[in-house]
């Protein structure tokens, strides 16, 4: 299990593999958690040889979309209620979280310089546009409204919008729910392509959690075995 909520709070896992001379470790990412939980996943794949980790260059564009896709009428509601949340947002600080830097909830592309990152880590995934090539009939329209989800998540998240709100969005998503496994393995043959070309005996592979499985399993036929299994906290209630 590489995802899980608590009582506390949300967790993602992280997992120890060895093959005797090879040492990999699967680090199950969430894509709004804390600050805290990000420098923890961070300083965790940096002390490795070489890092391999997902960014699908274009999700910005598709948030900028995202808004285009939406009616006015629904537009001018999200923008009323982000408006409001950020307004209150300094009193939320003050009265309910004693500690920010654990508990305040951050989207995982700001939390993560990936514009700039370690001469050492290596985008493992492929673009928005690549995807939709691959998947004549993925709508790009999908991933914006994939951006767009997960930027209220992030709010909802925070308790500053109804959580009904965020699941407005998922309806457009079932739209091209039938080909998610296929973009699924498409992305993640990236990172078994990657780690054939890796000759370092101590790497991290930095995914999204609902691929870890499969990225495990992979490994697991290479002769792989699990040695440990732990967990960082993601989002602590």
């Amino acid at each position: 299990m590489y995802q899980f909520t608590s009582e506390i709070g949300q967790h993602t896992g992280v997992a120890y593999m060895s093959d005797g001379e090879q040492k990999i470790t699967l680090i199950g990412m969430q894509h709004v958690g804390s600050q805290y939980y990000y420098d923890n996943c961070f300083s965790l794949a940096n002390r490795r040889d070489v890092v391999l980790y997902e960014k699908s260059n274009g999700w910005i564009k598709s948030l900028k979309n995202s808004l285009k896709l939406i009616s006015q009428e629904h537009t001018q509601r999200f923008l009323h209620l982000i408006s409001n949340a950020l307004n209150k947002l300094p009193e939320r600080r003050q009265n309910n979280i004693k500690d920010p830097y654990r508990f305040m909830v951050v989207p995982q592309s700001r939390a993560i310089n990936y514009d700039a990152p370690p001469a050492h880590w290596h985008n493992a995934d492929l673009t928005v546009d690549q995807i939709c090539d691959e998947v004549p009939f993925l709508s790009r329209d999908h991933w914006d409204y994939a951006s767009a989800f997960l930027f209220t998540q992030y709010f909802t998240l925070r308790g500053q919008l109804p959580e009904q709100y965020a699941r407005d969005f998922l309806e457009p998503l079932e739209i091209n729910h039938k080909n998610a496994p296929r973009v699924q393995a498409l992305r993640e043959q990236q990172v078994f392509d990657a780690l054939k070309k890796t000759k370092e005996d101590n790497v991290a592979i930095m995914y999204g959690t609902n691929h870890m499985p499969d990225i495990e399993l992979h490994l697991r036929r290479r002769g792989f075995k699990r040695d440990e299994m732990k967990y960082l906290d993601a989002i602590l209630f």
